[in-house]
């Protein structure tokens, strides 16, 4: 089957499906409800490196690390039928901007769940990894890299390399049977993204085209045991000749007891998304955290490594170690700390880079 075939079949299939799960006529069972969330989170970062190139001499910085809101709506049919849409703003755009970050519409029912418009695909909502539960700063998964200088290194952070990010795509959820579910995402092209022209789905850029993002995950409770496995999948065809195709995957396990929670992960992305004949290869990561909660107060502690093959040169590698805290002062409002060890061996001695990095903040949710 030819691609011009394959897209015109998941397009009508789509389209199809869609009208298959509204009959007509549909009459509201529920007045549409509107609702409005967001959060504003406040870090100060104190740093210590080796190589100062990128943040300059200064050990302290003040960052507005994540602020934004999320507009959402939600109605009931009388047939069953539950659709809604939702909105995602950042308001911590360089220059005190605000951007549209996601846009989609959903409708669910016994049959499962379908999401339409930009939004995160089913590779990145379904997984977990030790990050997860990181508290606090959310340490190695959080913003060392605001104020730290990894020099480029290829593997800084758990997660899919180049997944589809929140480009317009299809998703669809099975219902969850037996504490299993599965999730797919199609995106046409991941360079669109909201009004973008549609020239974007026909130009040669570097993004991916027939993006297949896949979830599938395990959550389950065993007395006073929970369980959470997952894996995901990112594979899209490059849409340039000389960059390889993306095929990502990650695998990830949870486990709650009483207080105490213990999470780990593994990803691989191979050559992902590099330029064809490209010295980097074999682009790991893992990561591994334990976090321990009473009441108000959360603690955990965790370590991340990630790797990559480079032809001709030492390995490029990333270690961090991270603690941190938090503490739920009132309702939506906490205080949180975090110190992070990190070390970058990044292509040889020239780009190394080492040193230790405190976060103190705040955060108002609402």
């Amino acid at each position: 089957m030819n691609t011009t075939m394959k897209r015109v079949l998941l397009g009508t299939t789509g389209v199809v499906g869609l009208g298959m799960l509204i009959p007509a006529p549909v009459f509201a069972a529920e007045p549409v409800t509107l609702s409005i969330d967001g959060a504003v989170r406040v870090e100060a970062f104190f740093v210590e490196q080796d190589d100062e190139g990128t943040t300059s001499s200064r050990g302290f910085h003040l960052h507005l690390d994540d602020a934004g809101f999320n507009l959402k709506a939600r109605g009931e049919a009388d047939n069953g039928l539950v659709y809604g849409a939702a909105i995602k703003l950042d308001a911590d755009a360089a220059g005190g901007g605000v951007s549209r970050s996601e846009a989609m519409l959903w409708f669910s029912g016994g049959w499962g769940r379908l999401e339409l418009g930009n939004d995160d695909g089913a590779e990145d909502g379904m997984g977990n990894h030790g990050g997860d539960l990181n508290s606090g700063a959310s340490g190695y998964d959080g913003g060392p890299s605001a104020a730290f200088d990894f020099n480029g290194a290829e593997i800084a952070a758990p997660g899919l390399k180049n997944d589809s990010d929140d480009a317009a795509k299809i998703t669809y959820f099975t219902p969850r049977i037996n504490g299993i579910q599965v999730g797919v995402s199609y995106t046409p092209d991941t360079d669109v993204d909201g009004t973008a022209s549609l020239a974007n789905g026909v130009t040669a850029t570097g993004g991916r085209q027939d993006h297949i993002g896949l979830g599938i995950n395990f959550v389950q409770s065993f007395d006073d045991i929970g369980i959470r496995l997952s894996y995901v999948l990112s594979h899209g065809d490059a849409e340039l000749n000389e960059t390889q195709d993306t095929n990502s995957w990650a695998i990830g396990a949870q486990v709650d007891f009483g207080n105490i929670s213990a999470g780990g992960g593994y990803g691989d992305s191979g050559d992902s998304a590099e330029a064809a004949g490209s010295l980097v290869s074999d682009q790991t990561w893992g990561d591994f955290t334990v976090r321990y909660k009473d009441g108000p107060i959360t603690v955990s502690a965790g370590y991340f490594s990630g790797s990559a093959s480079i032809t001709g040169s030492e390995d490029d590698e990333v270690d961090i170690f991270s603690i941190g805290t938090a503490y739920s002062v009132a309702a939506g409002l906490s205080v949180h700390a975090g110190f992070d060890f990190i070390d970058v061996d990044q292509d040889g001695t020239a780009n190394d880079n080492n040193g230790t990095l405190l976060t103190i903040g705040t955060k108002m949710s609402f």
